[in-house]
């Protein structure tokens, strides 16, 4: 998916993740509230099997939404923030508004349960 916006679940391992356009003001929300947390220094990702967080994509930025920490790599650097369960419920919330076919709905029924 090469649009400009899109959001997407870093869930699947050997197939295509479930991703979507979004908007630039939805983007800039969650970046926004995202700015807004406590910065966190050393901290890393979890890369492991399962659920590898909430990817938010842009032209000059990206956001890796995991439970406990965040990342926001834009041209000014990385930084990481400490999450929470409002930024995930936001990033949960906008993905469901954009799977129109509910394909996604049990997957992020689960995944709400078990982050939130």
């Amino acid at each position: 998916m090469n649009d400009a916006y899109k959001i997407e679940l870093d869930v699947f391992s050997g197939q295509p993740n479930p991703a979507f356009k979004i908007r630039k003001d939805e983007f800039e929300s969650i970046l926004n509230q995202i700015r807004k947390q406590r910065g966190l220094n050393n901290a890393r990702l979890f890369d492991g099997l399962g659920f590898r967080g909430i990817i938010l994509s842009g032209p000059d930025s990206d956001a890796v939404i995991q439970k406990n920490v965040i990342r926001l790599r834009s041209s000014s650097g990385v930084r990481y923030f400490e999450s929470n369960a409002d930024v995930m419920s936001k990033a949960f919330d906008l993905f469901k508004t954009h799977d129109k076919q509910g394909r996604y709905q049990d997957l992020i029924g689960k995944l709400t349960e078990e982050y939130l």
